[in-house]
């Protein structure tokens, strides 16, 4: 490709290679990008930037028989003269950052300004690296980075070259190294440094993102079906509770029954079921089979007391009050036991409420309105047969609503059976025989009940037996990453019997020899440790059985093992206050000083805190506290020094917090400072924003008030012609009762009303809407030519216009008018841009023959009303909202300013009105 460099204004020839003898050329086609431009030799007289560019000569010629075609190209850069033919240079900064990421392929793009046509024989430019020229691509196995080969480009007419280095991967070595761009013109250099840095907000990756949004909603499906399962499941996961957390309810809270049972009690044949269930059914399963203890009327309550003072206070004793509600529940006297038992749960929170519904109840007027309060869960429903069995529903809610009684009944009976041997086992252990054994144990009946209960077993041993020096500790402490080993305690002491291998727990986990930790062996009933890591802290159970005289012990001790490290040496650190803080405070507030400071591990306690408060030469300790930092990594503690209130003596006082340990002291020191006040600064923020409030208020009425006529404003100065290129003739069409209507009623016919109708038609709207804001009306009397078919005239003149005024009237919604008003709904549904107004001249009452669409159209669309005191002035509301809903016209004299809002039309005008209609203005 050859060069060229024109300028501008300046003449710039063409011409395609030469011809060597015996050579004839058959045709000749000069092109600028791929555009045919002429056909002999190209010849610009006058250049310009826009010739620049690359032209390309086509030949085809003939040579000794053969068809041959030929192509040349050339380039053309057109500056505006000889200044613009400047120095390369490197566009952009001297030193670039780039920001990127670890295996992200990256291009740095090197863009140069060449001046001249580039020529690679004088301007130079290549990317260096540790002073290291980089090699240029050539295949995908090149080495990364690598340098791409530089092309030329256009811009503005001018020639720039663009020298890339591509980045197949960037790796860690890349960040943060240096990548520079040199260019070298003339023995002239120039640099453009270039550093890759490390994104520290990467976008989210596609897959990552698609995986987490999987997630989260695998997440929500999950909790869906965890809360249904929980739902249906409940009362199950209740007692499982209970099982697994053995929590006992009944412990210290002094009463004696876990439920009251409040039941119908007459004698008559139709209670004798109720009766059954309170006395046979709820005892066998609720005291027999799950160990509860009730308190039923006639069998815990003696006779011959008060009855309403004994149901008060065997209420008063129990847990839990359950009612067996049926539909004669209300013909007996419990009602009383209901509604002190809904006192006591509702007003003073002594006892719940179980509700058993024995039989269904239609009515529930007959119960107590608080009864309504208590919620559903606390009804369980009594189905006969099928609440029999133990594990039906019925019993499941029953037991889950009361407290679980099974560890303490099983303790309550062990403490009797120890009472009733207490005078044996006191004789035993006062005066003890060696070899004398006593075995107190616990026995349950009921075969029905399946309750372990405790067996002690107590063998008495002389001192010298018992003793034994080889005891082991029971609590070691362990440095971490040092060699130790856990011994049994005490397991020396039993030499003399024979003893199985010691397991040992941790966690309730058996320890064995782990794989992934090679250093934890068991040797010889020991934990060997090497080393001893912090996550062994914890406590160690070892257990062995021993046999003596074919009887079995299990023996089990408890090792607590402490991992502790090298005592510090270091300083402790006070993180809060950091050197010197000021604090801005208010005279007589309280006040709280917060020390916060961080201590090495010592086995040995010797750290504390201590505040003092110091005046000049004078300082006074204030508050002090001793800390242990146990963490192998140290603790962090905090002392709180509290000011009830802020005097002057502490403005001019240091508070300084102290951390000591045995290796040295730090401190941090706060200084107060009496707060400025701001008072002027919030007057005058609070006038302000009233002020701006204020501005908004007023500026929002004055749009409220003038709306129609800032729009009419708009549409004058800012808003597009809406006639130009619509094809419209008129722009609105007029349309009103005429004196003809054949039938129009009498009662409308008072001839008053009826002129000044006709007069707003053919009079008022032309002299106001024509005449003075350039609107082109259609009036059927003067623009619709007689004799033509009515129905058709009408039409054709509503498509011709772009708004239809209708003057509405008992006269017109009653008369033959009624047409063109059906007429102009239809094409206006049929023609969006005709647009309906309608004027409320008088009240009317819709007759009901009117057509569908017409009722709807008079009762969704807006209605301007005409009211004859104050409208013929034409800068009346009227005249306003009437304009604003016609087209928007621009016309010669119609662009009226603000004058056209607030002042009244002129008096010529107005008297024009009154000469025309022979009244005022107040009386038409």
């Amino acid at each position: 490709m050859l060069d060229g460099t024109g300028i501008v204004g300046g003449h710039y020839s063409f011409k395609c290679s030469d011809i060597p003898p015996g050579v004839n050329i058959i045709s000749k086609t000069w092109y600028k990008n791929c555009v045919p431009l002429s056909t002999e030799d190209l010849e610009i007289d006058k250049l310009t930037i826009e010739h620049s560019g690359n032209y390309t000569c086509e030949m085809v010629i003939s040579r000794a028989g053969k068809t041959l075609y030929q192509k040349q190209t050339r380039r053309l850069i057109v500056v505006q003269g000889p200044e613009d033919i400047a120095e390369p240079a490197i566009i952009g900064d001297d030193r670039v950052l780039v920001k990127t990421e670890i295996g992200k392929m990256e291009m740095i793009n090197c863009s140069i300004f060449v001046g001249s046509p580039y020529n690679p024989s004088t301007t130079t430019i290549y990317w260096l690296h540790n002073e290291n020229t980089i090699k240029t691509c050539n295949t995908s196995s090149d080495p990364s980075p690598c340098e791409i080969e530089a092309h030329s480009y256009y811009k503005d007419g001018k020639e720039y070259v663009l020298k890339q280095l591509w980045f197949k991967s960037i790796k860690e070595e890349d960040i943060n190294a240096s990548y520079t761009c040199v260019l070298l013109h003339d023995s002239v250099s120039k640099l453009q440094e270039f550093i890759l840095i490390k994104e520290h907000n990467p976008d989210i990756p596609l897959p990552a993102f698609t995986t987490g949004i999987a997630m989260v909603i695998l997440f929500f499906v999950l909790v869906l079906l965890v809360t249904i399962l929980c739902v249906i499941f409940r009362v199950d996961l209740v007692l499982l509770y209970r099982d697994v957390t053995g929590k006992d309810e009944t412990l210290g809270d002094g009463k004696t029954y876990d439920a009251f049972v409040s039941y119908l009690k007459d004698s008559m044949p139709i209670c004798s079921e109720e009766q059954a269930f309170a006395l046979d059914i709820l005892p066998q399963t609720l005291e027999e089979q799950f160990g509860y203890k009730l308190c039923i009327f006639e069998r815990d309550i003696s006779p011959g007391g008060a009855v309403v003072d004994d149901v008060q206070s065997f209420i008063d004793r129990s847990r839990r009050l359950i009612i067996i509600l049926s539909k004669n529940y209300v013909s007996d006297k419990v009602m009383f036991e209901l509604e002190m038992g809904l006192h006591k749960a509702l007003v003073e929170k002594k006892i719940k409420v179980i509700i058993i519904e024995y039989t269904p109840i239609p009515d529930f007027t007959f119960l107590p309105k608080s009864l309504e309060l208590l919620s559903s869960s606390q009804v369980v429903k009594w189905k006969r047969d099928k609440s029999l069995p133990l594990n039906s529903r019925f019993w499941k809610k029953q037991k889950s609503l009361t407290v679980d009684l099974l560890n303490t009944q099983r303790l309550q009976r062990c403490i009797n059976v120890l009472q009733g041997q207490l005078s044996h086992l006191e004789a035993l252990l006062e005066m003890p025989e060696v070899g004398q054994k006593a075995i107190v144990r616990c026995l349950h009946r009921s075969p029905d009940v399946r309750i372990k209960c405790v067996n002690i077993f107590i063998d008495v041993q002389t001192k010298d037996m018992a003793n034994c020096s080889a005891n082991g500790t029971s609590e070691m402490n362990v440095v971490v990453e040092q060699v130790a080993s856990i011994v049994c305690p005490g397991k020396k002491c039993f030499h003399h019997l024979q003893r199985s291998p010691v397991k040992w727990h941790k966690n309730g986990i058996e320890i064995s020899h782990q794989e992934y930790r090679p250093g934890l062996k068991l040797r010889h009933d020991k934990i060997l440790l090497r080393p001893a890591y912090d996550k062994d802290n914890g406590l160690y159970v070892c257990d062995y059985m021993l046999i003596d005289n074919n009887s079995q012990w299990t023996m089990r001790t408890i090792v607590t093992v402490n991992i502790i490290t090298k005592d510090t040496v270091n300083s402790p650190t006070v993180l809060e206050p950091n050197d010197v803080r000021t604090l801005e405070v208010e005279l007589g507030k309280p006040l709280e000083l917060k020390c916060i400071a961080q201590f090495g591990f010592e086995k040995i306690p010797s750290s504390s805190m201590q505040w003092y408060k110091e005046m000049g030469k004078n300082r006074q300790l204030v508050q002090q506290q001793r800390v242990h930092p146990k963490g192998l990594e140290g603790e962090i503690f905090e002392l709180i020094l509290k000011l009830m209130e802020v005097t002057e003596e502490d403005l001019d006082s240091h508070f300084i917090c102290m951390a000591c340990n045995s290796i040295g002291t730090s401190k941090g020191v706060f200084k107060l400072k009496r707060r400025t006040e701001k008072v002027m600064f919030f007057l005058v923020t609070l006038c302000c924003v009233i002020i701006i409030l204020l501005g908004l208020f007023l500026g929002s009425m004055v749009i409220y008030q003038h709306w129609i006529e800032i729009m009419l404003f708009c549409q004058n100065y800012v808003a597009k012609d809406e006639t130009v290129g619509d094809s419209k003739e008129f722009d609105a069409f007029v349309s009103y009762a005429k004196t003809d209507s054949p039938k129009a009623d009498p009662v409308f016919c008072h001839e008053r009303q009826f002129v000044s109708e006709e007069i707003l038609a053919l009079e008022h709207l032309p002299q106001v809407l024509e005449n003075k804001y350039g609107y082109k009306l259609c009036l059927t009397e003067r623009d619709i030519l007689p004799g033509g078919a009515y129905t058709n005239d009408i039409v054709n003149a509503l498509k011709k216009s772009r708004r239809a005024i209708i003057i509405l009237s008992p006269r017109y919604v009653n008369g033959q008018a009624t047409f063109e008003l059906e007429a102009a709904i239809n094409s206006a549904l049929e023609d969006k841009t005709i647009k309906l107004i309608f004027i409320q001249f008088e009240p009317f009452q819709e007759p009901q023959w009117l057509p569908h669409k017409v009722k709807k159209a008079l009762r969704v669309l807006p209605r301007i009303p005409w009211k004859p005191s104050t409208s013929p002035t034409a800068n009346k509301h009227f005249w306003k909202t009437l304009r604003y809903r016609m087209p928007v016209k621009c016309t010669k004299g119609t662009k009226i300013g603000w004058s056209l809002f607030f002042t009244p039309l002129a008096d010529k005008h107005e008297r024009s009105l009154q000469e025309n209609t022979g009244l005022r203005s107040g009386e038409i």
